[in-house]
């Protein structure tokens, strides 16, 4: 895909755009387990084979604000974004008299909680992204969380869960956020 952020690293993208990747998973950007942040930018017209056309997340933290996610298209699931948690898997605890250096954060980058599958949307636009199975704006795997704040989440479409596709173990959180005008094949069209 267009970038790799992974081994708990930190990428940040400011006034940027990811446009025209493919991958098997994370067509524009694969996040495995790393801190990533995208602000003012736009991921659009990539493609995953697998998951996350757009996006895929996986046991990392994600912040997007003020940028859009459009167009993207995932031949599985998670058209826009994919986050998974397995809660078998992740940071592993450090062995005695180990340090692990941690990256400083002014508040207003800092993501809320250091929590592994956590991805925060804050006044961002998800739009016209495909999903052939689930999620076709956004989907939420295992226990993986998606906060959306102050965002818009339309024109996407999948067979499950026009806007966004969770699973019971996933935490979906909306805060002044419009879901609507999304399109499902089967069922959950927002």
């Amino acid at each position: 895909g267009g970038i790799y952020n992974g081994g708990y690293g930190e990428t940040v993208l400011t006034s940027s755009t990811v446009t025209g990747n493919s991958a098997g998973a994370g067509g524009g950007i694969f996040n495995f387990e790393g801190y990533l942040r995208v602000e003012l930018s736009t991921i659009s017209e990539n493609l995953a084979a697998i998951s996350g056309g757009g996006i895929r997340n996986f046991e990392g933290q994600v912040r997007i604000d003020s940028s859009t996610i459009s167009g993207n298209v995932s031949q599985s699931s998670g058209g826009g974004l994919y986050t998974f948690k397995d809660p078998g898997f992740g940071i592993q605890p450090l062995s005695a008299g180990a340090i692990r250096a941690v990256p400083e954060f002014s508040a207003s980058q800092a993501p809320v909680s250091l929590s592994p599958g956590l991805v925060e949307i804050v006044n961002s636009t998800i739009s016209g992204n495909i999903a052939s199975q689930n999620g076709g704006g956004v989907r939420i795997s295992g226990l993986g969380e998606v906060r959306l704040v102050s965002s818009t989440v339309t024109d996407n479409t999948a067979n499950r869960g026009g806007g966004v596709f969770t699973n019971p173990t996933a935490v979906l959180s909306l805060t002044s956020t419009i879901v609507a005008g999304n399109t499902a094949n089967l069922d959950g069209p927002n």
